[in-house]
């Protein structure tokens, strides 16, 4: 469903849970719009949650709270001596170490069932920017060789931490949501009574968060704005266009009063 701004689409989901009999699940963008949905919905059988909501309530007995990940706690267990990734002038062992954590955060956000080059690919340029697009011969060269020498040892340190961490049932944000796309048995234990879902603010959900959705099985009422995008910066894309169904439009604002 696109629907342009104040044109009624929470509404909209509303009657939609109202005429269902069945288990349903409103998937809304954070905490607080999800406690709003839940005020909206109490007269259904629809409830209301954040992604991350419903993954860290399948992860909780195995993760507790959920952990910190990054350079410093990289560190800080011994990988990095162990895979000895090379010296490049500029790339000190927290750079490095920093690199490896991206690089999991873009394995996360994926849709993928592995860390790949790709991955780390992604971590270095944020580091130091596209080979291709940077100005200047110096910054040129050192991005090009940042890619050649550190993307093979960052998927190598990225896979060994990510399994770590698991062994020490400590996972980021990021992580405990990438399970859930990676394991069949937890999407079962989140969805497995639902009949439904509703996803609000389809246009900002990203790759990782497509890919749990769409291996539920379940039928999906996707609402979004295209025009409204404003995660693009984190890996989100527009689900809208990549989700296949029935394409719906609201397209009347009751927001604006008769003389605008």
């Amino acid at each position: 469903v696109i629907s342009f701004a104040g044109s009624g689409k929470t509404t909209t989901l509303k009657l939609c849970a109202k005429r269902r009999s069945d288990r349903g699940m409103y998937m809304a963008f954070n905490k607080a719009i999800a406690d709003e949905a839940k005020l909206k919905l109490a007269t259904t059988r629809c409830g209301a949650t954040t992604m991350h909501g419903l993954a860290y309530g399948v992860m909780r007995e195995v993760m507790g709270q959920p952990a910190r990940i990054n350079a410093k706690t990289l560190l800080e267990s011994g990988l990095m001596e162990k895979h000895r990734p090379p010296i490049i002038k500029g790339w000190g062992a927290y750079r490095i170490a920093a690199a490896v954590t991206r690089t999991m955060v873009a394995f996360s956000n994926s849709a993928d069932q592995e860390i790949l080059p790709q991955h780390a690919l992604e971590a270095i340029m944020e580091s130091v920017g596209d080979p291709e697009l940077v100005v200047g011969d110096d910054l040129k060269r050192k991005a090009e060789e940042a890619i050649r020498f550190l993307t093979t040892p960052l998927v190598e340190l990225a896979t060994a931490y990510w399994v770590r961490c698991i062994e020490d049932g400590a996972y980021s944000h990021d992580m405990y949501l990438k399970m859930l796309d990676l394991d069949e048995g937890l999407r079962q234990d989140a969805f497995g009574r639902l009949k439904y879902l509703m996803v609000d603010e389809a246009q900002d959900i990203n790759p990782v968060q497509r890919s749990i959705l769409l291996k539920t099985g379940l039928p999906i009422i996707a609402v979004g704005d295209p025009y409204q995008q404003i995660y693009s910066w984190r890996g989100a894309e527009n689900a809208l266009q990549l989700m296949r169904g029935e394409e719906l439009y609201l397209t009347q604002s009751f927001r604006f009063g008769g003389e605008i």
